[in-house]
């Protein structure tokens, strides 16, 4: 009868073990759930700040990115043109002739 009652009391102990290992697994799981919702929250809010001021400063950065594109292209063409004048004439023909290809004829 004895050896029934420990065999008995080796089962409940065993089966409080597994609850308590259920338990303690659900309740990291929680934690780790609501670590990463935290995580996904702030995140969502970085990306709202960075959209606002990504479109609060888009039109200023384009126009000046652009300006400076500009210029330096402009510059890079200037000295190429005058560093010769006999390329600058070929150069002014070939331009014409593309130019003339965008020149809406009217019949």
């Amino acid at each position: 009868m004895a050896t029934v009652r420990m065999a008995a009391g080796s089962v409940l102990n065993v089966v409080t073990d597994v609850a308590s290992v259920i338990s303690n697994t659900s309740n990291t799981l929680s934690g780790a759930i609501a670590m990463a919702q935290t995580y996904v929250q702030r995140q969502s809010i970085k990306q709202q700040d960075n959209t606002k001021i990504e479109l609060a400063t888009h039109r200023q950065r384009l126009i000046e990115d652009t300006a400076m594109e500009n210029t330096k292209r402009l510059e890079s063409q200037k000295n190429y043109l005058t560093a010769n004048s006999e390329r600058a004439g070929l150069y002014e023909k070939e331009y014409n002739k593309l130019l003339a290809l965008f020149e809406t004829t009217e019949d």
